[in-house]
Parts: C-alpha cells; sequence; structure tokens
C-alpha cells in the first residue's frame, strides 16, 4: 500500500469515526452517507492549515469534518435556543475530546462580528443561510428592506474573512416540484420552500456585497454515490428531487 493510498484510509476511518459518534448521539442516520455528503460539500476546497468559522454549526459536523480535513483553527457559532437541533455543549465538548480534534471551539451565540479578534479562511453556511434572518428570507424576492438586511450580514462576513477566503453556502431552493404541487415532498418531507430562496437570488446579494460567486452546483441526496453525478447533479434533476444547492464564493481583495 502505498503512502498516499494509506493515508487516505485513515482519513476515511477517522471521518467515519466522527459520524458513527453523531449517529450515537442521534444527530446522523448513517456514517457513510454522513461521510459522503461532507466529502460533497468541501469539494474543491483546500482546507489543511485554514482557519474555518461555522456560522449556526448546531451539531458540530462541519466544524468536525473540517478539522479531520487538516483546518487548525475552527470557530462553531451555535446559539442553543430553544427548538436548537444541536447537541447539547457537553455532548460537543465529548465529541472533540475523543476525536481528538482540540482545534475546534463552540461560541453559544448566535453570530456577531464582535465576538471576533481574527479573519478566517473559510465561512461555512451549510444549511442555515435562510434562519440568518428568517422574516427578510421569506420576502427577499420583493422586499428591498428584506434585501438590505442580508446584505448586511453577507458584508459582516465578508468583513471577518481573510485576503483570500471563500464562503462555501448551501441550502434548499424555495421552488421544488412537490412543493410548487403543494404535496409532501417525501425526500425531505419537513422543508418549508416558501421559507428558502433560489441559489441566483443568494449569489446576487453575495455580489452586490462585495464577494465573487465562484460555482453554483445542485447537489443530490448522500444515500446515491458520486456515481449518479452525471444524471443528478443538474437543476432538474434537482426540482424533481430535494433542490437542495451548494454554492461558493470568494472575497473580493477590494473590500478593505
Amino acid at each position: 500500500m502505498s503512502e498516499k493510498t494509506s493515508a487516505d484510509a485513515n482519513l476515511l476511518r477517522t471521518q467515519l469515526r466522527l459520524g458513527e459518534m453523531l449517529v450515537d448521539y442521534g444527530q446522523q442516520r448513517d456514517a457513510k452517507r454522513f461521510v459522503r455528503a461532507m466529502r460533497r460539500f468541501f469539494r474543491g476546497t483546500t482546507l489543511n492549515k485554514k482557519s474555518v468559522l461555522d456560522i449556526g454549526g448546531g451539531i458540530g459536523a462541519c466544524s468536525f469534518f473540517a478539522a479531520t480535513l487538516g483546518a487548525t483553527d475552527v470557530l462553531c457559532f451555535e446559539p442553543h435556543a430553544d427548538g436548537s437541533e444541536g447537541i447539547p455543549p457537553e455532548g460537543f465538548d465529548a465529541i472533540r475530546r475523543k476525536m481528538g480534534l482540540t482545534q475546534v471551539k463552540l461560541i453559544e451565540a448566535e453570530f456577531s462580528p464582535r465576538h471576533l479578534e481574527r479573519e478566517f479562511d473559510i465561512v461555512v453556511l451549510h444549511n442555515v443561510v435562510n434562519h440568518l434572518n428568517e422574516a427578510a428570507c421569506e420576502s427577499l424576492h420583493r422586499s428591498e428592506a428584506a434585501e438590505s438586511a442580508y446584505r448586511r450580514i453577507f458584508k459582516e462576513l465578508a468583513a471577518v474573512m481573510s485576503a483570500s477566503g471563500k464562503i462555501i453556502l448551501s441550502d434548499c431552493a424555495r421552488h421544488n416540484l412537490w412543493g410548487d404541487l403543494r404535496i409532501r415532498n417525501p425526500i425531505t418531507p419537513t422543508i418549508e420552500w416558501k421559507k428558502h430562496q433560489q441559489p441566483r437570488r443568494w449569489a446576487d446579494l453575495l455580489t452586490s456585497s462585495g464577494l465573487t460567486v465562484d460555482e453554483i452546483d445542485w447537489t443530490f441526496p448522500a444515500r446515491l454515490g458520486d456515481s449518479w453525478r452525471p444524471l443528478l447533479g443538474n437543476r432538474v434533476a434537482a426540482y424533481l428531487t430535494n433542490s437542495h444547492f451548494r454554492l461558493t464564493a470568494s472575497r473580493s481583495q477590494t473590500l478593505r
């Protein structure tokens, strides 16, 4: 076995162990699917020796996974308010200790720039962008005030990004076949489609906030392997299934 093959195998074992711990805490259904989903989310992003800011990190999945990929400074914001689906702080600390991922820190609060004294290379918004201001999100397509509210948020994020900083954002889109037909989606039955927006709208808001959108791609359920990408990794297939997308944007060099 080559050195690279051995390292890849060790990394996979570490990531599966993380997934199994999250399954034990009732936060994931399947460790292999978790690893596949996270690898797709961070696809094309170099995390080795990078700093990561995870907004609304919930269970800490992205934070801990980024650490397995070499991130050396990871900060996870999660308020743990009523209704939060995240692991309680003691569970977060247990995973951090058992996995040896001591570079991951938890702040039990909603994100605010005043909590930060440093810049970050990667900002993670994993299925959380609509929760940053739910009322504004619902009316983004018809309200200038709502657009202004989200521009303020994105400018705050841009201000704490390093010169080569990057945002990775994922969410469900507003339009889905099942939702448009007012039928419960069997794949994502709990999604309230009208509380989401199309990726193009997020891209336009990020651009008007001084960021450069690099990529928008449509994702598909992690229960299916990557061999399904040619068939399902497109807008039409997403509309028929879960309407889930991933978007990356980078910081403009002229922001400061």
